[in-house]
């Protein structure tokens, strides 16, 4: 009698069947995936700052693990599609988050340069040449002082910057292509508080508008404290606008004076939105 077909014992010589090979097939599906996660998590962060060093970190693990993962499917003939996109977009975020990094790396340091830069210590002791005997200001204009930096006989005044144009109270500065006077320092209005005030006058010669407010304005004390402007002390505010090709603005700007202070106080101009790169400075003695 033949074996029957359906014997239990039929392939017994034959040895048992090999057993599954899933397992091993799923452990590079796993690192694919894993390297995928990691990269697309180092995708979404790469441009932020600081944290953009955890996405490098992530980025390069998971071009690890994608590699690996790409090699063992091969080795077994699985299919790739998984492990190549693993590789692509690993690679991918491992190189925005190196150039994220040089880039936020630049910015950091120029801001850090152009805050520690030092400035520039005043070259004489705080006195002031006695003021001359002043022009007869109805039939003649003050020459502009440019704004190309400090001359040897330009005063001197603490916290005094390389490309400032100074001068005394009353001068007028050329800043670019706009003329600035700030006339001597005078007590304003006092109901609430002590106040100085000073008129400020702008004269337009480019062939642009300009724009013109009083927060570009502020005042540096005997004691060395930068002040900003104020609203009180006045009626005849400089306040804010424009100014045409040719056109002149003129109003007063004033600051708080709180500690009635004496001594060399300096008014400072510097706009907001710098249509020019100096500041003008006025050396006023009270």
């Amino acid at each position: 009698m033949g074996t029957q077909p359906n014997d239990p014992f039929h392939d017994y010589g034959q040895g048992y069947p090999s057993p599954p090979q899933g397992p091993q097939s799923n452990d590079g599906k796993g690192l694919a995936l894993a390297g995928l996660i990691l990269g697309i998590i180092a995708l979404v962060l790469f441009w932020l700052p600081l944290i953009n060093f955890l996405s490098l970190l992530l980025a390069l693990v998971g071009l690890g693990l994608s590699i690996a993962s790409l090699v063992m499917v091969r080795r077994r003939g699985s299919a790739q599609g998984l492990s190549v996109a693993a590789v692509v977009v690993s690679a991918v975020a491992l190189v925005a988050a190196i150039l994220a990094t040089v880039l936020w790396s630049a910015l950091f340091n120029a801001v850090d340069e152009e805050v520690d830069t030092p400035l520039s210590p005043a070259t004489a002791p705080a006195t002031v040449s006695p003021t001359p005997a002043p022009a007869d200001t109805s039939t003649a204009t003050p020459t502009p002082t440019s704004g190309q930096g400090q001359t040897s006989e330009a005063p001197a005044f603490p916290g005094a910057e390389d490309s400032d144009a100074v001068g005394l109270a009353g001068e007028a500065l050329a800043l670019g292509d706009v003329t600035v006077t700030s006339t001597p320092l005078t007590d304003g209005d006092s109901t609430l508080r002590p106040t100085l005030c000073t008129t400020a006058t702008l004269q337009n010669n480019s062939d642009e508008t300009i724009d013109f407010n009083i927060f570009d304005w502020k005042l540096q004390s005997p004691s060395g404290t930068i002040r900003n402007s104020t609203a009180l002390g006045t009626d005849n505010s400089l306040s804010s606008g424009e100014v045409a090709p040719g056109g002149t603005a003129t109003g007063d700007v004033c600051f708080d004076n709180d500690a009635a202070q004496t001594g060399q106080f300096v008014v400072l101009y510097e706009p907001i939105f710098s249509f020019f790169s100096d500041r003008g400075a006025w050396i006023n003695d009270l």
